[in-house]
């Protein structure tokens, strides 16, 4: 039915380009604009389906006017929104402002006090059966074990990526699922906070399939237990805009992953299309016509 069925947040990312992040009372024009769709798991959708792979989302949006960007915008990209739902008060919504001359960002969060994600419907159920993989953020956590449970029965691929956050719910998954992909940010939580390599081993002792911590401009580390992978970033591109580009790396990721490619070829090709995410504003990268990476 579907290649990637991902389960998380959905929301609007409003971003603004200035050259250089302003003081505190003062005021900066802005060079531009932009209206993106955002959250983790749907970045690494809109990469799938980018590459190609025929993929769903469930999640939810509110019955407003970026809930309805949202689905259009989806639906221009490819994703079936059969899966999603609108009974949230308020789409989230993030402020994101990039500066031009050092590439940072700065994000103002709109959370919604109502949870993303509450139960999983008897279609999502379905879907998640008839899926060769899904994709989990954090924000996934009432539904994440249940949407598990059912993978693991019709031997679906699970992939996870937590964040920067660490709970008794994450740990849970971390144990139950084929694919972790960690940013450099989560070692914080564990014994070894420093050491990226010994990290890398305590989180695979947890997870005993494939663990993936991503390191920004240095790259990927990654093991599969029989190896220890190391590659350095692709930089044949000019930074634009690195937001997103863990999500779209844990995209990129899994489709290796579903081709059954080795592991060095899925890290070195999960960096290149995160770099090529990093030289546009945004996160659709059919212009750049992904499918001549493969």
């Amino acid at each position: 039915m579907f290649d990637v069925t991902a389960i998380g947040e959905c929301c609007v990312d409003l971003v603004g380009i200035v050259n250089y992040m302003p003081k505190e009372n003062t005021k900066k024009d802005i060079s531009s604009f932009k209206e993106i769709i955002g959250g983790s798991a749907s970045n690494a959708t809109i990469a799938l389906t980018n590459l190609g792979l025929k993929t769903t989302l469930i999640s939810k949006i509110g019955n407003d006017a970026y809930g309805q960007f949202i689905k259009k915008e989806l639906s221009k990209s490819g994703i079936n929104i059969a899966n999603l739902k609108e009974n949230l008060t308020f789409t989230p919504y993030h402020f994101v402002v990039l500066a031009k001359k050092n590439q940072s960002r700065t994000i103002f969060k709109r959370k919604n006090k109502n949870e993303i994600l509450d139960e999983l419907s008897e279609f999502d159920k379905f879907t998640i059966s008839k899926s060769k993989a899904i994709l989990m953020d954090r924000k996934s956590e009432k539904v994440g074990l249940e949407a598990i449970e059912i993978a693991k029965k019709h031997k679906v691929i699970v992939s996870f990526d937590p964040s920067d956050k660490y709970n008794s719910y994450i740990e849970k998954v971390i144990k139950k699922t084929d694919v972790l992909i960690a940013p450099q940010g989560f070692i914080k939580f564990l014994k070894n906070k420093t050491d990226v390599h010994k990290a890398l081993t305590e989180l695979w002792q947890l997870n005993k399939g494939i663990v993936v911590i991503t390191l920004g401009p240095k790259g990927c580390i990654a093991t599969n237990g029989k190896k220890i992978v190391e590659v350095p970033r692709y930089s044949k591109t000019k930074i634009v805009d690195t937001n997103g580009a863990g999500d779209v790396f844990h995209g990129a990721f899994l489709y290796a992953i579903i081709r059954r490619w080795s592991l060095e070829k899925a890290c070195k090709f999960a960096n290149q299309i995160a770099a090529l995410k990093c030289s546009v504003i945004g996160n659709n990268l059919k212009k750049l016509n992904l499918i001549k990476y493969t």
